[in-house]
């Protein structure tokens, strides 16, 4: 089952979903379903659930390691759960530092011109503007106890490729 659904309306699904004992019977996947939207589902309601994405706070690599530590430092342990809504908006932030700083400028139609072929690194890793996209890896992750877990990378993902098993 694609689970398309945003939020609340993902969180209520899900619940209803395994109430049925259908999540004994049938895999899902939500490509929007990040750390908080699982919070909400519980674990309990959560077998064979799946997601996609570009970032997960399970991802296991040193910059996501180091993203996740500094966070940690300066928020504490009471924070709110990293997730991939979150780490986007910082990333956006890298993008912008990083066609700024070749354009020498913030104006758009400058940064327009410059931005194809900018790279910038952060927690997901390396990733390159092509063709106005980003070209960058893309996780896929199954539940358990503890949260999501990385079953599959799928490394360097441009604009219009898909995703080959």
């Amino acid at each position: 089952v694609l689970v398309s659904l945003v939020g609340g309306a993902s969180v209520t699904f899900n619940k209803a979903f395994s109430s049925f004992g259908l999540a004994d019977k049938a895999l899902r996947l939500g490509t929007l379903i990040e750390e908080n939207t699982l919070a909400g589902i519980g674990f309990a309601n959560a077998r064979n659930l799946y997601s996609s994405s570009g970032y997960f706070a399970s991802v296991d690599t040193p910059a996501a390691k180091a993203f996740a530590a500094d966070y940690a430092k300066r928020y504490g342990a009471n924070a709110p759960a990293l997730n991939g809504l979150a780490e986007s908006t910082y990333e956006g932030f890298l993008m912008l530092e990083a066609i700024a700083r070749r354009a020498g400028s913030l104006d758009t139609v400058k940064m327009d011109a410059a931005s194809e072929g900018t790279s910038y690194s952060g927690p997901r890793g390396t990733a390159t503007i092509k063709a106005r996209h980003v070209e960058q890896d893309i996780y896929v992750a199954d539940v358990t106890d503890k949260g999501f877990r990385v079953v599959k990378t799928f490394p360097k993902v441009g604009s219009g490729q898909t995703c080959k098993v």
